[in-house]
């Protein structure tokens, strides 16, 4: 959903409310002010608001920033409230704490000459959606209570453990589904090229060249300006030396990936990695040999796709072989 469209319908459900008008989507969420995800509590809240929208029934959902609908007041709120610098962020968090990713974008938009933020989560085909380890927490921010597996949905105004019948519901509505934005990614492993760059004998960065298929099997256009994955040698890589974050170049910012519905595109894209920076060239020349002897069987991330509107989307990264 583009930020024209989004705005209009945003402004259509404040003004219902404001007018005292009852809202039939259920999966509509107001918040006065954005939640704190500098700590624990306001990560909880996010996870578990956000995961149960995308768990929910029904068309798209929204988190509306900003508003308080039982005393209609309005609270001027942006992105940066919520202490992260990036809406990117946001995707981490998710990837760490619910064992399958959804999809959401947020924006900074004014309606009714207000200030608000909007998160927009669309249908998810991956439904349900687990909180592996969901905490609540006293007055005093001390954890209360831990719970492992916990399914939240949406019903009515609030939010609520999911339901057997709820999860009859998200199966049914999972396979019903024609996402508006969904990317096949496929990226052939045995074909990667690592390379280095350095200074007096100190690593600068880690560059990847990887051919990487594209296929657009959702319902809208994409422009993709930015993209970020993790390669790992193991599952459960701890060591600086086992895992590498690539971001892509700055071309694709200059010359977008452009994929209409039902494209396939190919691309040799390059990659950069900032993690090693500062140790010696030799010592990462080692560690970047243990990831060429073992690219079939290299552990790959979720593809994070930076939309050039702004918007994210994490979708599973294929592996395959030429």
């Amino acid at each position: 959903m583009d930020r024209e469209t989004l705005t209009h319908l945003i402004d259509a459900y404040i003004r219902q409310s404001y007018e005292g008008q009852e809202i039939e989507n259920n999966k509509i969420d107001f918040k006065l002010k954005w939640y704190d995800l500098t700590s624990k509590k306001g990560e909880n809240e996010f996870l578990k608001d956000t995961s149960a929208i995308a768990n929910t029934f029904g068309l798209d959902g929204f988190i509306i920033i900003g508003y308080d609908p039982k005393t209609k007041q309005f609270n001027p709120s942006q992105f940066s409230d919520c202490g992260k610098k990036d809406p990117a962020e946001l995707m981490g968090l998710i990837s760490k704490r619910v064992d399958r990713i959804f999809d959401f974008s947020s924006f900074d938009i004014t309606v009714m000459n207000q200030r608000i933020s909007v998160i927009h989560i669309p249908p998810s085909i991956d439904k349900p959606h687990l909180i592996t380890n969901y905490q609540t927490f006293d007055k005093n921010e001390n954890i209360k209570n831990e719970e492992q597996q916990k399914i939240f949905v949406r019903k009515n105004t609030s939010t609520y453990p999911a339901s057997k019948h709820d999860l009859e519901l998200m199966y049914y509505d999972r396979k019903n589904i024609i996402p508006e934005y969904r990317i096949i990614s496929t990226i052939t492993s045995n074909s990667l090229e690592f390379s280095t760059t350095n200074l007096a004998n100190q690593c600068t960065s880690v560059k990847l060249t990887a051919p990487i298929f594209f296929e657009n099997v959702g319902s809208r256009p994409v422009s993709i300006s930015r993209m970020h994955f993790i390669v790992s040698l193991f599952s459960d890589a701890t060591l600086i030396s086992e895992s590498i974050n690539l971001f892509s170049s700055h071309e694709i910012v200059l010359h977008p990936i452009i994929l209409k519905p039902g494209d396939i595109v190919f691309k040799s894209l390059q990659f950069t990695s900032e993690d090693y920076n500062g140790y010696s060239i030799k010592e990462v020349h080692s560690w970047i040999q243990h990831f060429r002897l073992n690219s079939r069987t290299l552990i790959f991330s979720d593809m994070l796709f930076i939309f050039s509107n702004g918007s994210t989307l994490s979708q599973n990264l294929t592996v395959g072989n030429l």
